[in-house]
């Protein structure tokens, strides 16, 4: 059972944002500490399958910021939530494939595709030195 009432838990989802999110604006942050590792992107480019968050078309190469809990992450943050348990595991099952769908997609246009996960955003050093990879090779 809920723990919120029908209309508290409707007004919560309503808050959710899909762009613009916490560990979004840490990516941003490092690409523009980094110049971008010389790369100008595209945010949320609804040109390519999945609406990459952020994209780098002069390079091919799409990243993907994943939330822990949306994305079903394997962390503590993407626990299936107890109340209404199939409901959530039918929805973390078509946001994983929905994902699956999008990075295959964008890998068949001939573009390389990175996955960062929420948790992953904690560790601003670690994700500059990953992203700097990515795009440079």
């Amino acid at each position: 059972m809920d723990r919120l009432a029908p209309e508290a838990r409707s007004r919560l989802m309503l808050r959710i944002r899909s762009e613009g999110t916490g560990p979004e604006l840490v990516v941003r942050a490092v690409l523009s500490g980094t110049g971008g590792a010389g790369a100008e992107f595209r945010r949320n480019d609804r040109s390519l399958p999945g609406s990459p968050d952020f994209s780098f078309p002069s390079r091919m190469k799409a990243l993907f910021v994943h939330g822990c809990f949306w994305h079903s992450c394997r962390c503590r943050k993407g626990r299936t939530p107890k109340s209404n348990a199939a409901y959530w595991a039918e929805k973390f099952r078509r946001n994983k494939e929905r994902d699956r769908r999008a990075a295959a997609a964008i890998r068949r246009m001939g573009w390389a595709v990175l996955v960062i996960w929420e948790h992953e955003t904690k560790d601003v050093e670690g994700l500059r030195r990953r992203i700097v990879a990515f795009l440079s090779s």
